[in-house]
């Protein structure tokens, strides 16, 4: 699945998933490319004018939009199912909803002429409801789940593909931190007993953005290795 000469967008790449996607679709570009560049941009994707921004600098370097990982997101701070403060809330929301949107939008209208695949991130949370996950959390990952469903319906015909990936506690420093911090064990987070790596639902990112899924759209993929929800 080679990538060469293609123009992929990917935020969150600081670390975790977006770090593990970005490192991933460079790997494949430059394996059959020897001019491949890489363009980082310190960027919240709350704002909608920096996303546009971003999105407008980046085509007009690399050439339009192929494809799109948006990975960015943040979580609450505690593990509790208890509302949210309205700061708290408009944080989460911002981020891991709304900064979607920022971006499918900015992405769509820089598309290639030919077509695109734009693949966001949700959650197992997005697919229902966990004890203890955080609410604003939980409402952000069954937004990003219906946000993906609706917008690939209205890019279809531009042959722009919209895919989602819902995966279950991913192994980063901050997870395995949060999960010391409040005593949960690894081999609870799914049925395979351990934490998903970044790499793993990097490479399902991956796929969706590729060729060979031409005729997948609107739909989510689970990365949870068995998690039973």
């Amino acid at each position: 699945m080679s990538f060469a000469g293609k123009s992929v967008a990917v935020t969150g790449a600081a670390s975790g998933i977006g770090l593990a996607a970005a490192r991933l679709l460079a790997q494949r570009e430059s394996e059959n490319s020897p001019k491949s560049h890489v363009l980082t941009t310190a960027l919240d994707v709350r704002d909608s004018a920096q996303v546009d921004s971003w999105i407008k600098t980046s085509t007009d370097k690399l050439g339009p939009l192929y494809g799109a990982a948006n990975v960015a997101g943040v979580a609450e701070k505690q593990l509790s199912g208890d509302p949210l403060d309205a700061a708290d809330w408009d944080h989460i929301i911002g981020t891991n909803l709304t900064g979607v949107m920022h971006c499918v939008r900015a992405q769509a209208r820089n598309a290639s002429s030919e077509g695109a695949s734009i693949v966001n991130v949700s959650s197992i949370v997005g697919l229902t409801a966990v004890a203890g996950v955080g609410l604003a959390y939980t409402v952000s990952k069954h937004g990003v789940v219906g946000l993906t469903r609706r917008i690939a319906q209205h890019l279809a015909p531009k042959n722009i593909r919209v895919n989602c990936v819902a995966p279950a506690v991913v192994s980063t420093p901050l997870t395995e931190k949060t999960l010391k911090d409040h005593q949960v064990p690894e081999n609870l987070m799914s049925d395979m007993q351990r934490l998903a790596k970044p790499e793993e639902v990097a490479s399902v990112i991956a796929f969706l953005l590729s060729q060979e899924t031409s005729f997948v759209t609107g739909s989510t993929y689970p990365v949870d290795g068995g998690y039973l929800y």
